[in-house]
């Protein structure tokens, strides 16, 4: 796969869609895997190696139901997806951004937090920042079987970041497990 530099891209605030129109990858030393992004219509292997990771690492939890599996299968609902590939070609990790948004309704955390005192306050996060532009990272995990779990676990953080670049926005939003919180604050995430 080529290297092409991560640019910036710009997006109609009107709607969803965005310019990426390749797929784009890049080396990373501390993980030893080589980052791909793309769109899931555009590589619809790696789409399908991305969501059969999922499925394992969100059924290690039993958390399995979360991913929607059916509801995000096709990939109509992913903007752009990345996945972390190992020296010897396995997908070892992966995550997935949805948006930008237009509306704070499109957001899946408002359906996560739905029936939680905090609801109000998490659709009023999202809402103050739509200006800006908004995109979700939803899921997200790190093989069990990945020669550099630790390192991988970090540059999945650091990844998903780069998806504020590549469609535009300012702003990132996930719900998340608590054992992964400290993850996203690496990266400059705030916990909110």
């Amino acid at each position: 796969m080529p290297v092409e530099q991560l640019s910036r891209p710009q997006v109609d605030t009107q709607t969803t869609d965005t310019l990426i129109d390749r797929t784009l990858s890049v080396w990373d030393p501390r993980s030893e895997c080589r980052f791909v992004v793309a769109r899931p219509s555009e590589e619809p292997e790696l789409w399908e190696a991305y969501l059969e990771g999922a499925v394992a690492g969100y059924r290690k939890y039993g958390a399995e139901k979360a991913l929607e599996y059916r509801r995000i299968q096709d990939g109509d609902s992913t903007a752009i997806f990345f996945v972390a590939i190992e020296s010897n070609g396995s997908v070892a990790a992966g995550v997935r951004v949805q948006g930008p948004y237009i509306s704070a309704g499109q957001a899946h955390a408002i359906t996560e937090w739905a029936n939680d005192p905090g609801a109000p306050a998490v659709r009023r996060m999202i809402e103050d920042r739509l200006p800006f532009g908004v995109v979700e990272a939803k899921g997200a995990w790190v093989s069990g079987t990945a020669a550099r779990r630790g390192e991988l676990v970090g540059a999945l953080g650091r990844f998903a970041t780069f998806s504020m670049d590549l469609l535009d926005v300012q702003f990132m939003l996930a719900t998340a497990a608590s054992h992964v919180l400290d993850t996203w604050r690496t990266t400059g995430g705030v916990v909110a």
